[in-house]
């Protein structure tokens, strides 16, 4: 192990983003000893190409045969990474200046800490609040997905998911943190046992948060690091059914202990209704 932080970016038909992504990278690279993984989940346009040419050996490429997901190429990736630390981030974001170092040297120097998250806004510079969530339940989800926390603002159920009563601009301890940019030590990613692979998009990185703590370590958002995250111009149906997908086998493994054999009947059904009428 030669490096101290490994960054993993998973790639798919996303050239236009990509590009500026690893620039960012290059160009506000972190103070410590580091490498980019490029994962390429089976990409149709010429994005491989790209970034062959355009960065050569600056960077490890890696090309899978088919779409992977996000969990699997990610542990891919994973297997043949040399850091300390992992930063995983989305191929849509932008890093600043002393973004990674504020989270490296965060997560370095608390040893109870074993993931963090920046701030993410949008591409307009507002916030983007998914970047930091609090404790899945039924309403807190409900409200997320229903926008039932715009509706009632009041209501702390409703904004429990993405903590709408809490400050932006204040470190505090979460229940989770953003996949597109997490930065998780490399020890306790292989104790949680990497990403859980039977996600495809979505959760994926709440439940790997969700473990963590089970191991008495603390899930950080910390403000003091701002990344960019261009993120819902490739949002569709299809991204929509991940994410009911992926909360069913979120709901399944975490929350049906949780509530009375009925109300799980009924949530269930109701995921498997949503998800027909989406592929419709």
């Amino acid at each position: 192990m030669n490096k101290v932080l490994s960054i993993i970016i998973v790639s798919y038909n996303s050239k236009q983003y990509i590009v500026p992504c690893i620039d960012s990278i290059l160009q506000n690279p972190p103070s410590c000893d580091y490498e980019i993984i490029v994962i390429d989940n089976n990409s149709k346009d010429d994005t491989l190409e790209v970034l062959q040419k355009s960065y050569g050996d600056r960077i490890i490429l890696v090309r899978n045969d088919a779409n992977l997901g996000f969990a699997k190429a990610n542990n891919k990736a994973f297997l043949i990474s040399k850091g300390k630390i992992l930063a995983f981030l989305n191929s849509d974001t932008i890093i600043f200046e002393n973004s990674l170092n504020e989270l490296v040297n965060f997560i370095v120097g608390n040893s109870d800490v074993g993931v963090v998250g920046p701030k993410i806004i949008n591409f307009d510079g507002s916030f983007q609040p998914q970047c930091r969530r609090g404790k899945v339940t039924l309403m807190s989800i409900w409200g997320y997905l229903f926008k039932l926390y715009k509706v009632f603002p009041k209501v702390k159920e409703f904004g429990e998911y993405l903590l709408t009563y809490k400050s932006e601009n204040a470190i505090s301890d979460v229940s989770s943190v953003s996949g597109a940019c997490l930065l998780i030590k490399r020890e306790i990613f292989e104790r949680a046992g990497m990403f859980d692979e039977r996600y495809f998009l979505h959760f994926e990185d709440l439940d790997l948060c969700y473990t963590v703590q089970k191991f008495g370590y603390r899930v950080v958002y910390c403000p003091f690091s701002k990344v960019m995250h261009i993120k819902g111009r490739s949002s569709n149906y299809k991204t929509k059914y991940y994410f009911l997908d992926s909360f069913e086998k979120f709901y399944l493994k975490y929350l049906m202990k949780s509530y009375p054999a009925i109300i799980n009947k009924l949530v269930l059904l109701i995921i498997k209704t949503y998800k027909k009428v989406i592929q419709l």
